[in-house]
């Protein structure tokens, strides 16, 4: 269910929602800046943004598997970098929301288990760069979800678009979009 950010406010819940394409480098620093031009600080990043896909790697266009890469990848490793300062200070959480298919590949999902392989390497690695800094960082990985679908699923050559009505969630969150292609929901900042 998603809460748009004028129900939130109705419910006197303090959010904040900026429309960000994780893909892109500046849109994920402009959400980082939002939130803390509006709550002063982060205690946790939720890197929830993500894109999948459904082809046999020899049938798949090169092009689907860079734009998994730019969202479920370098979406979390974007959002992750300017919001790392203010993590730091606060001693905050950074989560990674990842799958089953970032532990074992999947056939016919060869660049999304790719892109959440890489996202694992990322988020093992920023843990131990950080252990002695007083911040966390946690890996979800769910299996399969009940959901119809709210995450976007390319298919081979195609794409299908699915996004879910404007939505916020509580404290500083951020909702994704993008123009062309398919985000539903990026970094979760509370």
């Amino acid at each position: 269910m998603f809460i748009s950010e004028k129900e939130l406010i109705n419910k006197n819940v303090e959010c904040i929602a900026v429309q960000t394409d994780v893909s892109i480098e500046s849109d994920c620093k402009n959400l980082i800046d939002k939130a803390v031009e509006r709550f002063s600080k982060i205690d946790v990043l939720i890197n929830n943004a993500g894109l999948s896909m459904r082809a046999n790697f020899r049938d798949v266009d090169l092009g689907v598997l860079k734009k998994l890469m730019d969202v479920n990848f370098w979406g979390t490793v974007y959002c992750t970098k300017y919001a790392l300062p203010y993590l730091l200070k606060e001693k905050g959480s950074v989560t990674g929301v990842s799958s089953i298919a970032g532990f074992i590949g999947l056939p016919g999902r060869t660049g999304y288990s790719a892109s959440k392989f890489a996202m694992h390497g990322f988020l093992e690695t920023l843990r131990i760069e950080n252990l002695k800094k007083g911040v966390h960082v946690m890996l979800v990985a769910p299996g399969l979800t009940a959901v119809t679908v709210t995450l976007a699923v390319m298919v081979g050559l195609s794409e299908r678009q699915v996004r879910p009505p404007d939505m916020a969630l509580p404290l500083n969150s951020a909702q994704s979009s993008s123009s062309g292609a398919t985000r539903v929901a990026s970094a979760s900042l509370v």
